[in-house]
């Protein structure tokens, strides 16, 4: 699975993922599980070498996927991801409390 940092502010979570070689943005898949559970998918292909000889791979093909599940209520209708020099930046928006107006009733 690819690594990712992620951190919290006050008012939304940022997730960043290593996607190295995928240039793309569109190949990269964002889905809500849940209400707080975001499911990344992505498929790096294994390169065809027909006229060498590989007798070391390090490198991971194949499908990815991770799931980060939040804390709190997230929006999201108001995530931003964005993909360059081979990282995902992510920006998941926390659901801001209403508060009341401080009256008893």
């Amino acid at each position: 699975a690819p690594d990712f940092d992620v951190r919290e502010t006050e008012w939304a979570y940022f997730l960043e993922g290593e996607f190295p070689g995928i240039k793309d943005r569109d190949s990269i898949r964002l889905e809500w599980v849940d209400y707080r559970t975001l499911a990344i998918e992505t498929r790096i292909p294994r390169i065809d070498l027909a006229e060498e000889w590989e007798w070391l791979s390090e490198r991971r093909v194949g499908l990815y996927q991770r799931t980060f599940t939040f804390p709190a209520d997230v929006d999201a209708s108001q995530v931003r991801a964005r993909l360059g020099q081979g990282l995902l930046r992510i920006l998941v928006p926390k659901i801001r409390e209403r508060r009341g107006s401080g009256r008893k009733v």
